[in-house]
């Protein structure tokens, strides 16, 4: 199950954020999208009835499984890391190391 996408807002927060944290909240998904708290509480419970089909438990009753959570809004974390990588090889992104 998938939603309509919703446009994040940078792609290289949109990798840090999933690699970094197994679980994700509001604070998380606002910082993914820049949505309000309704559209996060939307986005989450979308998450959730999936994570009940499939049996994903989490750690925190506020938070959902990023992975899943990826999965359910239609995020393809490996287009997004060719998309960076493309951008630092044309100069269009800063790499890390010259941050």
């Amino acid at each position: 199950m998938t939603v309509a996408r919703i446009a994040i807002k940078d792609l290289k927060t949109c990798l840090r954020i999933y690699y970094t944290y197994p679980e994700i909240g509001s604070k998380e998904i606002k910082e993914l999208f820049g949505v309000g708290d309704n559209k996060v509480c939307n986005l989450k419970n979308l998450v959730r009835k999936v994570q009940i089909e499939k049996n994903i438990m989490v750690l925190d009753k506020h938070s959902v499984n990023t992975e899943t959570a990826f999965e359910v809004w239609g995020i393809d974390i490996g287009d997004i890391e060719r998309r960076v990588k493309k951008l630092e090889k044309l100069g269009l992104y800063e790499t890390e190391e010259a941050v």
